[in-house]
């Protein structure tokens, strides 16, 4: 296949988007999908099959992660004492079209793929070749973020990778859409494999802030975002956003595994008309949102601002949650630091004091990598004076 300036440049912001970890055994995670193990083995194909558009260097960076990924197969998605692959049970959980039932399809269909790809590399030289001895160096020599749009017009869709030492972050100004809006995995929200993760087929909320009005109904941006913008300074790299409306969670929020607003409609149930299943535009309030990354942290902040379209409705109480890997919590006023874990700590200001529980073992925190350990809750009252609300959070993490 003969390559010009469009196929490269396609590539390499594949190859980025892909989200390659470092020299460590932690694979990152930028996809979105919610089997887990499917979306890695998509690149593990997409990767082995399109090697005639990748540079040498690329190439070596491609073919070193389609091992990883093969011994992350075995390693981590191979169940021995199932004799199956395992996305399912030990507090995984992978969206309802993928669930169990489909076992013997993901088994033959996830080996055929890593099959495939083999016989893609060896024909490529590379049969029983080793992973390159600068793999890590190489990786390191990528930029450390990057913000592909998808699509812009009255709203805007794109991706943030942020590359941190040996974390790679995903970010995603995707407007949610039909079904999957109000889910935790596709909030605009910073995720990365064992590290931060929402959890398929619930709406947390995760690390966005919640407004819980009177009648009952719960409001947040996460979808009408417009005029997405970058900036870096200091070698630190910022990217915000502006609301110019919030969205109707269509389910309520998952509270200690149930589910609040009970008087809304469903919109997660298959075959439900599209117009219920869509985003729920409310007006009179917006939010103009900014996420900062520095080197060990991540910051959000919001500002929003109550306007006349609000009418008589008014905000009962903000609510912001964190859902985390890292367990032995303390917390102390508007700060939670973890013992144990990868995510250290977070600091929110704005929403509250914060209380810390274990996350229920009911399948309602349960993620493609395993059940997460850890829920944090930071919640006050609204008054009625408060026509503009500013809310931040800091997360730290091990690097």
């Amino acid at each position: 296949m003969r390559r010009n300036a469009s196929h490269l440049s396609h590539t390499a912001r594949w190859i980025y988007l892909t989200g390659m970890g470092s020299g460590n055994q932690r694979l990152s995670g930028c996809q979105r999908r919610l089997a887990g193990r499917n979306s890695t083995d998509c690149h593990l194909e997409w990767r082995a099959d399109n090697r005639g558009l990748l540079t040498e260097d690329e190439l070596e960076i491609a073919y070193g992660y389609s091992v990883k990924v093969m011994e992350h197969m075995v390693d981590f998605w191979y169940d021995k004492d199932m004799e199956s692959i395992n996305m399912w049970e030990h507090g995984r959980k992978t969206d309802n079209y993928r669930n169990k039932y489909r076992i013997l399809g993901e088994n033959l269909s996830l080996s055929m793929q890593m099959v495939n790809s083999y016989e893609h590399w060896v024909k490529a030289g590379y049969k029983e070749k080793s992973i390159c001895g600068d793999y890590a160096e190489k990786l390191q020599k990528l930029p450390s973020h990057m913000y592909v749009p998808f699509a812009k017009g009255e709203y805007d869709r794109g991706l943030v990778i942020v590359r941190d030492g040996d974390h790679v972050w995903s970010l995603p100004f995707i407007n949610g859409g039909q079904r999957m809006y109000d889910k935790d995995p596709y909030l605009p929200v910073p995720f990365q494999y064992q590290v931060l993760q929402g959890v398929p087929e619930y709406c947390h909320g995760q690390l966005i802030p919640q407004l819980w009005m009177e009648d009952g109904e719960v409001l947040m941006p996460v979808s009408y975002m417009s005029g997405i913008w970058t900036k870096e300074e200091d070698g630190d790299f910022t990217v915000g956003c502006h609301f110019d409306a919030l969205c109707r969670m269509g389910e309520g929020i998952s509270v200690g595994g149930g589910k609040t607003a009970d008087n809304l409609v469903d919109n997660s149930v298959a075959g439900n008309s599209e117009e219920n299943q869509r985003p729920k535009r409310v007006e009179g309030i917006t939010d103009e949102v900014s996420y900062e990354f520095s080197h060990g942290e991540i910051k959000r902040t919001d500002h929003f601002q109550v306007t006349e379209a609000l009418g008589d409705r008014k905000i009962k109480k903000i609510r912001l949650v964190l859902l985390s890997f890292s367990e032995k919590p303390e917390v102390s006023g508007n700060q939670v630091t973890f013992a144990n874990g990868i995510l250290t700590g977070m600091t929110a200001e704005g929403v509250g004091d914060c209380h810390a529980f274990a996350a229920l073992d009911d399948g309602s925190f349960g993620t493609p990598m395993g059940r997460l350990n850890t829920e944090v809750v930071w919640s006050r009252e609204v008054t009625t004076q408060e026509t503009e609300i500013e809310t931040t959070w800091t997360i730290r993490y091990q690097v």
